[in-house]
């Protein structure tokens, strides 16, 4: 079913958290009778010489609401406790585009981890270093040695460094041509 911006259906709109305070405000957007959708993904984490997955925000500081602004209170939301404002242009809330959030929910698991995200990923691609000695480092994929391994190309300012990260650890951001050679100019008849 496709949604109009004119619509009265409801839409997921984002929220600004206060600093570290996406659980809190979660929590207490639902109790307030929100839906609310927080994705999230694995990040290694490394403390006292040990590696350890936490989840942590997709989008750091923010969330996503969903409610019919033109028949909802949406003022109550900016008073939460954990959340700093809903995201608004001229004092108006400003829905997301339709199914951006949707498609984010099809690759969360119940806990809101985004479990999809490595399946997709394929030689040529760039992917995003999620945690480790690589934490946000953007590098290009050269092989898949192993079902949950990557070896990326990592160019750094003088010199490019190959490195070898669990699967989950690389998060899709611009995927190669997946397309095969196109069709010949012309149509060559003997």
């Amino acid at each position: 079913m496709i949604q109009h911006a004119g619509s009265d259906l409801p839409r997921w709109y984002a929220v600004r958290t206060q600093p570290r305070a996406e659980d809190r405000a979660q929590r207490n957007l639902e109790a307030q009778g929100f839906e609310t959708f927080a994705p999230r993904i694995a990040r290694s984490v490394r403390h006292a010489r040990r590696t350890q997955w936490r989840l942590a925000p997709l989008f750091p500081g923010y969330m996503f609401v969903r409610l019919d602004a033109s028949r909802q209170r949406w003022r109550p939301i900016d008073a939460t406790f954990g959340v700093a404002n809903i995201v608004k242009v001229a004092q108006t809330p400003v829905p997301l585009p339709v199914g951006l959030v949707e498609h984010l929910q099809v690759l969360a698991a119940e806990t809101g981890e985004l479990t999809g995200l490595e399946s997709t990923i394929a030689i040529g691609d760039k992917v995003r270093v999620l945690g480790g000695a690589f934490d946000n480092w953007i590098g290009e994929v050269l092989s898949l040695p192993a079902p949950d391994r990557v070896m990326l190309l990592i160019s750094m300012a003088t010199r490019e460094v190959k490195v070898t990260i669990p699967r989950k650890s690389a998060m899709l951001v611009e995927a190669a041509s997946r397309m095969g050679p196109g069709p010949p100019d012309k149509d060559v008849r003997e």
